[in-house]
């Protein structure tokens, strides 16, 4: 019996796609840790245990506009993202 998996995948480089390269807003912030217990009250997940600056990358650079379109194309393709950076 062929088992046959239906799951479509976006392969994603979050390296000038989602975060230009040109993005260090993170480094402004790093020091101030009020972003994140704003972050835990509101998703009840503890940022500390994380690289203090991938979780400000996330929330500063980031580009929200890039973050929708994908967000967009996730929701009506069904799909699953696979990082693929460096």
């Amino acid at each position: 019996m062929v088992s046959r998996c239906n799951v479509k995948i976006v392969f994603l480089d979050i390296d000038g796609v989602i975060q230009p390269y040109n993005a260090k807003k993170r480094f402004d912030y790093v020091k101030d840790t009020s972003l994140l217990n704003t972050l835990e009250k509101k998703t009840k997940i503890d940022y500390r245990k994380y690289d203090i600056y991938d979780v400000y990358a996330a929330y500063y650079d980031w580009n929200k506009a890039a973050l929708n379109r994908l967000k967009y194309i996730l929701e009506k393709t069904n799909s699953k993202i696979i990082i693929s950076s460096d």
